[in-house]
């Protein structure tokens, strides 16, 4: 294989990291946070579109304060919804209805 060849694996790390870059630094911009409980938050969302409960309890347990971690968690969601619509576009119903008008 040519060093320069992509491969669907690569391909899909390389949109993941693109994916996690673009939360971090929207939550970063916006939360001052803890680094290492920011990197847990936004890897979180990044693969599994939200934060789970039990994240969620864990990051305020180690002291974080609760509407910092909300914050966070809604940005961080934010801008995964952003991510995902841009990559597949808007839901049909919703383009065709601006289509008629």
């Amino acid at each position: 294989m040519n060093p320069t060849e992509s491969t669907p694996a690569l391909d899909e790390e390389a949109d993941y990291e693109r994916l996690f870059d673009g939360i971090y630094r929207e939550v970063n911009r916006r939360v001052d946070m803890n680094n290492n409980d920011m990197v847990n938050l936004v890897h979180s969302v990044a693969t599994h579109g939200a934060i789970s409960e039990d994240r969620y309890r864990r990051l305020i347990a180690k002291g974080n304060p609760q509407s910092h971690v909300d914050a966070a968690a809604r940005i961080a969601a934010e801008a995964y919804a952003a991510w995902a619509l841009a990559r597949i576009g808007p839901p049909a119903r919703l383009t065709a209805s601006a289509n008629a008008d």
